[in-house]
């Protein structure tokens, strides 16, 4: 409670549904294709608002394939890290529409999270993205069919140098 996990919505599909069903595969996940990023570069594909169009009969999607850096903890939310960028002439001013995008930590080559929120001051942006550890909690409990789960994080906090 009092998390971003309960903005995740969960679809279970049928059992006898075939394979090809996504065109290609799914992405598995398990201890070689996800980890919880560590300062490293983080790609995000979503799609910007801003760039989409939705007026019938016409449709465009302004998709975006957009790098930052993980900045760690960036709340008093243990479920979220932070990711920054700054942008040079970007064809946007608004990251609007990338919530719930996918957030793929390039170095470790492995899914580390999903945008729950963010924003852009000038060239600058910030995201806030929810670690893939708690979204594998709540997964692995839906499940095993449970109500509720518990579970202990145990977070890293870098010291600060003290000055004399």
């Amino acid at each position: 409670m009092g998390t971003d996990l309960e903005d995740i919505g969960v679809i279970e599909f049928a059992d006898d549904m075939p394979s090809d069903f996504f065109s290609g595969g799914v992405y598995q996940l398990d201890e070689g294709t996800i980890a919880t990023s560590r300062g490293h570069s983080l790609l995000v594909a979503g799609v910007l608002k801003e760039q989409s169009i939705i007026d019938q009969p016409d449709i465009a999607f302004g998709y975006c394939r957009l790098e930052f850096t993980d900045n760690g903890l960036g709340t008093s939310d243990p479920t979220l890290r932070t990711g920054v960028a700054e942008f040079k002439d970007p064809e946007f001013t608004s990251i609007t529409g990338i919530s719930r995008s996918p957030v793929f930590d390039a170095t470790a080559n492995a899914l580390c999270g999903m945008v729950v929120r963010g924003g852009m001051t000038g060239n600058r942006c910030q995201i806030h993205f929810m670690d893939i550890f708690d979204i594998m909690r709540l997964l692995e409990a839906i499940s095993r069919g449970e109500a509720s789960a518990y579970y202990t994080k145990t977070v890293a906090v870098p010291s600060r140098a003290r000055g004399g």
